[in-house]
């Protein structure tokens, strides 16, 4: 027994010697990564305090700007506001619903009398020349066009396979160019992108029931209601309009509901020539934006 003695204390020692480098090696090892953290820490506070002195600047050169009635702004301000194009003051004066519809139907003309302004109030900092600047607006007039031919193509009812292909085809033309302006692609142009095509591919009918629509029209009924009901207390209202609701999902209600269908007008000649016109314009309008 006493003659392996010797033995296993210079095992022990060995294996001591070992675990010491071993040590060593990883005080070596962390040093060098809390230094290295050290410097990617400075790094990004320099980051993030530059990022807050531009926003800074940004945040006073719109506040002098927009103090002016005479500025930038408030002259394309007006001109969206000749072509009935208004602000949401609820939404952070972001365009929306109808107003956004309006601005990419005609971006043609708007973008090209926003260009003009812009040429003939130009600032002595500005670097851009005359055709830079119609070049660029011209280059968000046809974005908003393509924006809205990828709208419409959603928005189509029973949609077949030539609307798929044309929609797959506008819808990379469009994030192409959303890419080339340099413009970050947002989780909604990322959908529209990934998701769009396939999507309606794969839905009985297309993707036009659901749209937000039906989400302004009961701002609109909730309105009248109020209107209608304003002698009324709220919970004497929704009582009522329950009932109500009840009464019409009735049988008997929906069977004299469907007699009084058979008398309803279909819609007339001119109508179903105008609907037909409308569709043979946004076709040929699509076809433009995919050429």
């Amino acid at each position: 027994m006493a003659s392996h003695r010797p033995e296993i204390a210079a095992h022990l020692t060995a294996n001591i010697d070992d675990r010491k480098q071993k040590l060593a090696d990883c005080k070596k090892t962390f040093t060098e990564l809390e230094s290295t953290r050290k410097d990617m820490s400075k790094l990004v506070d320099q980051i993030n305090k530059s990022i807050t002195s531009k926003k800074d600047k940004l945040k006073k050169f719109r506040q002098e700007r927009k103090t002016d009635n005479d500025s930038l702004y408030s002259m394309i301000d007006s001109i969206l506001a000749e072509n009935n194009i208004k602000r949401a003051e609820y939404h952070g004066g972001d365009l929306t619903g109808v107003h956004g519809q309006i601005l990419m139907h005609g971006a043609d003309s708007i973008m090209t009398a926003i260009s003009d302004c812009l040429k003939q109030n130009k600032s002595e900092r500005c670097t851009l020349s005359d055709d830079e600047i119609s070049s660029k607006c011209s280059k968000y007039a046809k974005l908003l066009s393509q924006w809205n031919g990828v709208l419409s193509l959603a928005h189509t009812v029973e949609p077949i396979e030539e609307d798929f292909e044309l929609g797959d085809k506008l819808v990379k033309k469009t994030m192409a160019l959303t890419r080339d302006m340099g413009i970050s692609v947002t989780i909604k142009g990322h959908g529209t992108e990934s998701h769009l095509i396939p999507i309606m591919r794969r839905v009985p009918g297309g993707l036009n029931e659901f749209d937000e629509s039906w989400g302004e029209q009961i701002h609109q009924s909730g309105r009248s209601n109020d209107l209608k009901y304003r002698n009324m207390s709220e919970l004497q209202k929704a009582k009522y309009l329950k009932k109500q609701e009840i009464r019409e999902q009735l049988p008997k209600t929906q069977f004299e509901l469907a007699k009084l269908d058979v008398h309803k007008r279909g819609p007339s000649k001119k109508t179903i020539d105008k609907n037909e016109e409308k569709a043979k314009l946004k076709k040929d309008n699509l076809d433009k934006l995919v050429e």
